[in-house]
């Protein structure tokens, strides 16, 4: 559990990487060409809600922009077999759920087989978030969604944070819903006490994201579009 709680934070160095990354990121200057044009990234595509997607040319391939969304910046959120395992008390995956909060789909570049949104990352076990995740847009224009890489985000991360705290302690507290979260995250190696010491980190777990929102989303809670991503951050980073 002393591991767990460790790799929740976020490492100094990649932290201060990620927050010039996403300055850059979102500095990046768009073409005057209409959506889709044909330089280097724009182009069109499916979006996962039927319409039709383009993006805008900002001098990215498809490698930078995957490169980009799934590339890890060191973020430890959540231990991934977790995110895929929690549901609601309506069995709904937490995963399925997360656009409700904002974040923009995109199944097909993610590989991780979760179908996460743009933004969240997989790295040595644990799901986190890029600067992608701040700084993207998509616009609904008709028929059509606009990719804006680098935009202003629309999703509401303070809420996230604690619609996952939820559902994780809800889990946590019904014997129910735990016993099948910890066989769907232990699978065939549900022995003896596994399950005692899968409580026992999800424990951990619950007090150290209970205590990292009491500091990173303070009053007013921010809202849409509105984290402080250095201020959350270091918040976040300095309260452990």
């Amino acid at each position: 559990t002393n591991n767990l709680a460790l790799s929740m934070t976020i490492r100094p160095a990649l932290f201060i990487s990620a927050v010039m990354l996403a300055s850059a990121t979102a500095c990046t200057s768009t073409s005057d060409d209409d959506a889709g044009g044909s330089g280097a990234g724009g182009g069109k595509a499916d979006d996962p809600n039927g319409s039709e997607l383009r993006f805008l040319d900002q001098g990215w391939s498809d490698e930078d922009r995957a490169w980009m969304y799934r590339t890890s910046e060191g973020s430890r959120i959540v231990p991934t077999q977790w995110l895929a395992a929690l549901r609601d008390q309506r069995g709904t995956r937490f995963t399925s759920t997360l656009s409700q909060y904002g974040f923009i789909p995109d199944p097909a570049s993610d590989p991780s087989g979760l179908g996460l949104p743009v933004g969240f990352a997989t790295d040595g076990g644990w799901t986190g978030v890029t600067c992608t995740a701040c700084h993207s847009s998509q616009l609904k224009v008709g028929s059509v969604a606009v990719r804006i890489d680098g935009g202003t985000m629309q999703a509401d991360f303070g809420r996230f944070q604690l619609g996952l705290l939820r559902e994780m302690k809800a889990t946590f507290d019904d014997p129910r819903r735990f016993g099948d979260f910890a066989r769907e995250v232990l699978g065939d190696n549900l022995e003896e006490f596994a399950e005692d010491e899968l409580s026992a980190d999800v424990r951990v777990w619950l007090e150290e994201m209970e205590f990292r929102l009491s500091f990173a989303n303070g009053a007013p809670v921010p809202g849409p579009g509105r984290v402080d991503g250095v201020g959350q951050a270091t918040n976040e980073t300095l309260c452990i």
